[in-house]
């Protein structure tokens, strides 16, 4: 039911005539000086199970959870009823009286099927562009706001907020190859927390900025590696922590998705390199030590002992030279018992 000096819609069930009775009742009862009118009514088979859901349905557009007055388009509300009905028996028959529901052709071939209001699109309404392109939902000075679903010809389909024509708020956005990301939107982009999941499974949970992976999160791939860390625009950077599917794992800083400053690389047979990083690789003065008790404390580059280094042996014994390529070249000092 609704009045015309609100903008507020009656959803609920009644054992009297709506048409009759149930109207007379509510507009004695409220004494406004705009009747309350029925815009549409159903007979079904359990009308307490389907009061419940569409007030669940509408819940956060019920300003007041004690009276049952929505802020809902009288369509949508509708086709809601239309849909949900048949988990409660079914609709055995019904009415609608709904007149402001119009079709409207646009010049560049877009049409617009719904509620109209101040002649601009608003309530509950469909709009088609001309490629197939399709929006179904709800409208606010000829923006789509609220709650819609959009898809496209290509596959592409996006269920949840939206806000002056743009996806803002919480949903679900889902492309032709099965990447999907389920999240907080805000003017088109990700933006907030949200996860994005690969066809290939690889998957992120975490914060987002204008489309980007940017803040903590953390990625999953499909051969067990795992990344809990920093991101910033879709790349590791900061402080974050990868580890392969070998069970290899890095603890360490992060620029432009490599290992980049101080951080330490573990193996999982004990080996362990304590130091710095630069592109990826062990570069700069670091400490590595073997399962068997050596340990190198020196220069590295490119992964391997480089320039002027001290290596430990097993049995204690030390040793100072320079090193290229992992391998020493000029011994400083002879072997002595450390």
């Amino acid at each position: 039911m609704s009045n015309p000096l609100f903008d507020r819609i009656k959803i609920g069930k009644s054992t009297k005539d709506p048409t009759k009775d149930r109207l007379g009742q509510l507009n004695e009862k409220t004494g406004t000086p705009e009747k309350y009118k029925c815009e549409y009514y159903a007979f079904v088979g359990d009308e307490h199970g389907l009061e419940l859901a569409m007030h669940r349905k509408f819940s956060d557009r019920r300003p007041n959870a004690r009276r049952e007055f929505f802020e809902v388009g009288i369509l949508e509300v509708i086709n809601a009823i239309r849909d949900t009905a048949p988990n409660f028996g079914g609709i055995k028959y019904e009415e609608i009286y709904y007149q402001d529901l119009r079709k409207i052709e646009f010049e560049n071939g877009n049409v617009y099927e719904g509620e109209i209001k101040n002649n601009l699109m608003n309530g509950h309404g469909t709009h088609t562009w001309p490629d197939g392109t399709q929006y179904v939902g709800n409208w606010d000075n000829g923006e789509r706001t609220g709650h819609g679903t959009q898809t496209w010809p290509d596959g592409q389909k996006y269920v949840g907020n939206w806000d002056n024509g743009q996806k803002s708020g919480h949903g679900t956005h889902t492309w032709p190859d099965g990447t999907q990301y389920v999240g907080n939107w805000d003017n088109g982009q990700q933006n907030g927390h949200g996860t994005h999941t690969w066809p290939d499974g690889t998957q992120y949970v975490g914060n987002w900025d204008n489309g980007e992976r940017t803040g903590h999160g953390t990625q999953t791939w499909p051969d067990g590696q795992e990344y809990v860390g920093n991101w910033n625009n879709g790349q590791k950077n900061g402080q974050g922590t990868l580890i392969l599917s070998n069970g290899v794992k890095y603890v360490c800083e992060w620029k432009d998705d490599q290992q980049n400053g101080y951080g330490t690389l573990t193996w999982p047979d004990g080996h362990k390199y304590v130091g710095n990083f630069k592109n990826g690789q062990r570069s700069g003065q670091g400490k590595q030590t073997w399962n068997v008790g050596r340990k190198y404390v020196g220069e590295w580059k490119d992964g391997k002992e480089n320039g002027q280094g001290v290596q430990i042996g097993s049995d204690g014994e030390k040793e100072e030279g320079i090193w290229e390529d992992g391998k020493m070249v000029k011994n400083l000092r002879p072997w002595w018992k450390f």
